[in-house]
């Protein structure tokens, strides 16, 4: 088992590429950092929107190198990312 301590809003690039990431704090948008760490095919899910009031539950699915394609795919609240690409 490997811990990892450090801003999670960065994700972890010695690792990359990642064919998932499930993200567990409501962002602004969705991280940067983690998008460009999915593999092509990869997705990413966590909640979206501002902090202490309702979210999206997004899926961003990579398409290629630059393109991703995004699915709304529920209400819910979560706390707030802390961090450089968080509130």
């Amino acid at each position: 088992m490997e811990v990892v301590l450090g801003d999670g809003s960065l994700g972890y690039p010695p690792r990359a590429p990642y064919d998932r990431i499930c993200f567990t704090a409501a962002a602004p948008p969705p991280p940067p950092p983690l998008l460009s760490q999915l593999a092509p095919g990869g997705r990413r899910i966590g909640p979206v929107g501002k902090p202490h009031w309702i979210q999206e539950m997004v899926l961003m699915v990579r398409q290629d190198s630059n393109s991703f394609q995004r699915v709304a795919v529920e209400t819910v609240a979560y706390i707030p990312l802390r961090g450089v690409y968080g509130f």
